[in-house]
């Protein structure tokens, strides 16, 4: 009885983070079909419950007594070396699920074995100078995971510039969810930060930022574990290179007008942007040049990505059908499918960016006028 009334509710809440990690990330690690993102996603949850549940073994008097005495002065190890690590596999998830290829550069390989072999002769050494010694290398820890995150942010926010320059349609490749989620992580290891620098004046304000940071996690980690595994490895198959985004870089802004005839052809007789699905490499392939040739084209001669390219004819063509008296019955939905879009939300968005106007308040001005032309051409 007296074991179990140690737990506090904030104990119970890390244990069941530390439980949701497990129950998570196990299917990843052991199903057939594991990728690398999955692999890493299931890493990154398994770090986030590990230090959930060594809290629980680090502060519950009962349990850290003899932890303490079992493991001291190396009781503040594990915690030190998970919140190190869980920055750098939060970025090197966000390279591979964006089809990133997973190159752990000198300095990251110097800052995993930094945490990993480190903290262990650290602490030996420090154990005279007991909480100070511990307060310092958590707050590294910290650091190095808000570092880590935001350079996991500008991975993310890459990725979903990136896109644009291949695809028509990117909601269901976008990476907006895995943004959302690190800048949360980044806020919660901030916190862990702050309760760590205020804890050597006032463990009572210390504590109450500690118990704030804990409640998000268990929250987090189960939004992306069902968002990472729904939303699979998106972009390019394989064709996001350096090597394809140094090219344009170096493409000509002169072009052949045969080329851009063509292209315009293509789109406005043809109406292949009526293909919900039609990528850069699609419409290459129609116009027998390289990948890179049409996307320098697209680039320098429209000064478009190849989304905005696509969904300004997607736009011209559902106004055309908006316009038109004899397709009033029309629902919007079946106007917006018919141009190429495969959203509502993308079409409202990018429709009313080009004319002003929503679909409806479109067609509604539209066919008031019709009407006035025809009430004054009846007079």
């Amino acid at each position: 009885m007296d074991f179990l009334s140690s737990f506090n509710l904030i104990d119970l809440v890390q244990i069941m983070t530390a439980g949701f990690a497990v129950l998570l990330a196990l299917p990843m690690m052991l199903g057939r079909d594991r990728v690398q993102a999955h692999l890493f996603l299931a890493v990154f949850i398994l770090i986030q419950g590990g230090i959930s549940l060594w809290a629980v073994i680090s502060w519950i008097p009962v349990v850290s007594i003899a932890t303490r005495e079992l493991l001291s002065p190396f009781e503040h190890v594990p915690s030190i070396v998970l919140q190190g690590l869980q920055g750098p596999i939060l970025l090197w998830y966000s390279y591979a699920i964006s089809v990133e290829p997973v190159r752990p550069s000198w300095l990251d390989k110097t800052i995993i074995g930094m945490f990993v072999l480190l903290p262990a002769p650290i602490a030996w050494l420090a154990s005279p100078y007991g909480i100070w010694s511990t307060i310092v290398c958590v707050s590294l820890a910290c650091l190095i995971s808000i570092a880590y995150g935001i350079w996991a942010l500008r991975s993310v926010r890459h990725h979903n510039r990136e896109i644009r320059q291949r695809y028509s349609n990117i909601e269901e490749r976008q990476l907006l969810w895995l943004g959302y989620l690190a800048f949360g992580f980044i806020g919660i290891w901030c916190m862990r930060l702050s309760a760590g620098i205020v804890g050597i004046f006032t463990e009572g304000i210390a504590g109450k930022i500690g118990m704030l940071s804990t409640f998000p996690v268990a929250i987090l980690i189960c939004w992306m574990a069902v968002l990472g595994m729904s939303r699979g490895v998106w972009v390019a198959n394989g064709q996001r290179t350096n090597a394809f985004r140094k090219s344009l870089d170096g493409a000509t802004t002169h072009f052949n007008p045969e080329m851009v005839a063509n292209l315009n052809d293509l789109m406005s007789r043809l109406k292949l942007y009526q293909d919900p699905d039609l990528h850069l490499d699609g419409l290459a392939d129609s116009m027998g040049i390289s990948t890179r040739s049409l996307s320098a084209l697209i680039n320098g001669h429209y000064n478009q990505n190849f989304y905005d390219f696509v969904n300004d004819f997607r736009v011209r063509d559902a106004q055309r059908q908006l316009e038109d008296p004899r397709l009033q019955p029309k629902t919007i939905q079946r106007i917006f499918e018919d141009a190429g879009f495969n959203s509502k939300s993308t079409f409202n968005t990018h429709f009313k960016k080009v004319t002003g106007k929503t679909p409806s308040e479109y067609r509604k001005a539209k066919h008031s006028e019709f009407d006035v032309y025809l009430g004054g051409s009846a007079q």
